[in-house]
């Protein structure tokens, strides 16, 4: 740039403040040597040029293992029926305020309910559990108190190296990234990094994200319940990892339906209880121990340069969709929980650290290693090693 202002300056400028206009006779030369100039700066400042804090693109995949004969587990239908599982108990989780909603929006577009007095303080007391449920499981369990161990242990073989498959959206590909270059740097684990762009794990209907223009889900997304299938069958995985949170904590209209609505509503609750069951049967249908990554708060708009905040953004919509999470969790045998934002509140900068989330959803790829150094062990912790396995 500097370069680039005293060339204007020396052939062009000046000689018009001296009244001369400036002739082709004595700039011709000039111009060769100006256009050198920016481009050498324009190639060192693009070679100098910081890479982007924040991957989305999968690392490398390891090798898959040996061929089984071992069928792939048949694609769970698509749920259409906005239904409760008869052993998810979702009304005993204290329904949240919808709060942040678009101020455009008529009142008649959101729905929420309120238990009757007669059920509080049941409904109060069983929040509370399952609030807490992580951390008193994992204590008589010997393990982190930020897990809740599931009982069923996908068991590793002597000179296996335990594979794990990360699904979920963009969050879990960021996080996933750094889970695999851990795997890779200790060797203690091989990593398949299968994060989505734009996925939900509750499917159909439309979703508005920031600039409130409805639209639908990527068609690759509707049919995660063959995909996941596949990847299962293929990788055979130890562990099964979940994240999954703007996409589901939109506002959104299920299928059929011409009424927006959002987690916090019966509505809203209940199917995604019903698609995240269906999803953990796939995810867990080879035998692997699956884990749920309780999400973090997010702060959209960043990426796109829009102020908020932005209903999606509201904490009380992620606290919901941890809550439903962690019951549908605890009513199976085959799904653990880690409380990854726990741990995210106690490091510097909190859940929301723009250095470790650049974009206020997606970890950097330095903090994704750098929690993955957390996370890893935490992870393997959740299967049987052998003895004297390397990845303990």
């Amino acid at each position: 740039a500097v370069a680039a202002a005293w060339a204007s300056w020396r052939w062009l400028e000046r000689p018009v403040l001296d009244a001369r206009a400036p002739s082709l006779r004595r700039i011709g030369p000039a111009i060769p040597a100006t256009v050198g100039v920016l481009v050498a700066v324009s190639l060192f400042i693009s070679a100098s040029a910081p890479v982007s804090a924040v991957s989305l693109v999968a690392p490398p995949a390891p090798p898959l293992p040996a061929p089984t004969t071992t069928s792939a587990p048949p694609p769970v239908p698509h749920v259409t029926e906005v239904s409760n599982p008869d052993d998810v108990a979702l009304s005993a989780i204290a329904p949240t305020a919808p709060t942040g909603d678009d101020p455009t929006a008529p009142a008649t577009e959101t729905d929420s309910s309120t238990p009757d007095a007669a059920g509080a303080s049941s409904v109060s007391a069983t929040a509370g559990a399952v609030e807490s449920s992580s951390g008193t499981a994992a204590a008589t369990a010997g393990f982190d108190p930020l897990v809740r161990a599931a009982a069923r242990r996908a068991v590793v073989n002597p000179g296996e190296v335990p594979r794990i498959l990360v699904v979920g959206d963009s969050a879990a590909l960021t996080l996933g990234d750094g889970l695999s270059r851990w795997a890779t740097d200790t060797g203690r684990a091989q990593v398949w990094d299968a994060g989505s762009l734009g996925c939900a794990i509750a499917r159909g209907g439309t979703h508005r994200y920031v600039n409130y223009r409805p639209e639908g889900s990527p068609a690759n997304c509707e049919r995660w319940a063959t995909v996941r299938a596949e990847q299962v069958a293929s990788i055979q995985p130890h562990l099964v990892v979940v994240m999954s949170g703007t996409w589901d904590v939109v506002d959104r209209k299920l299928a059929g339906s011409d009424v927006w609505t959002h987690l916090g509503n019966p509505d809203a609750d209940a199917y995604f209880a019903s698609e995240l069951r269906a999803f953990l049967d796939v995810a867990a249908a080879g035998g692997a121990t699956v884990v749920w990554l309780d999400h973090p708060a997010i702060r959209s708009g960043v990426k796109e340069g829009l102020d908020g905040p932005f209903p999606e953004s509201d904490p009380a919509r992620i606290d919901r969709l941890n809550a439903i999470a962690t019951t549908v969790a605890a009513s199976r045998d085959d799904t653990a929980v880690v409380d990854v934002r726990s741990f995210l509140r106690g490091q510097p900068g909190g859940e929301l650290d723009p250095v470790r989330r650049p974009d206020g959803i997606h970890w950097s790829r330095d903090a994704g290693r750098q929690d993955a150094e957390w996370l890893g062990p935490v992870l393997l912790s959740l299967v049987d090693l052998p003895p004297g396995s390397t990845a303990r």
